[in-house]
């Protein structure tokens, strides 16, 4: 359960070092990714409607 002070943050993530630092590149799309997460979540009861 989140109150209003939980959902008013902004969680940006930022990969360019890694990628300029290690050569990071990422195999798996942001959509594919959200998709996947959603999959798990529905099929681990995770996921309420």
């Amino acid at each position: 359960h989140y109150g209003v002070s939980k959902l008013n943050f902004d969680f940006t993530l930022d990969i360019t070092r890694a990628q300029d630092e290690l050569g990071y590149q990422p195999v798996v799309t942001l959509d594919d990714g959200i998709v996947r997460t959603a999959a798990w979540l529905r099929d681990h009861g995770k996921l309420h409607r």
